[in-house]
């Protein structure tokens, strides 16, 4: 079973993978922009990058919130078995 520790450290580790994605993600778009990293001074053209490839991008921040928030949540519905039969 993975404890705690172990799914939190892999959601940052997921988040951390997804800002370095996200930083070469970032560098391509400039490389390929008839702007080049210039593109916010007077330029009417765009990058050829498709929109689709910020989808690894987004899906690895995603799975990394949830493999850190899953302690969190083991933890808040933990339901005992005893838990039914004290009601009575």
């Amino acid at each position: 079973m993975l404890t705690s520790v172990f799914l939190f450290l892999q959601g940052f580790i997921l988040a951390g993978l997804s800002m370095v994605l996200g930083a070469i993600l970032q560098w391509r778009v400039y490389e390929t922009s008839p702007c080049g990293y210039y593109a916010s001074e007077n330029c009417d053209y765009i990058s050829t990058v498709s929109l689709w490839t910020q989808v690894p991008f987004y899906a690895l921040s995603a799975i990394g919130e949830v493999r850190r928030l899953l302690p969190k949540t083991r933890r808040v519905f933990h339901f005992d078995a005893d838990l039914t039969t004290s009601f009575r």
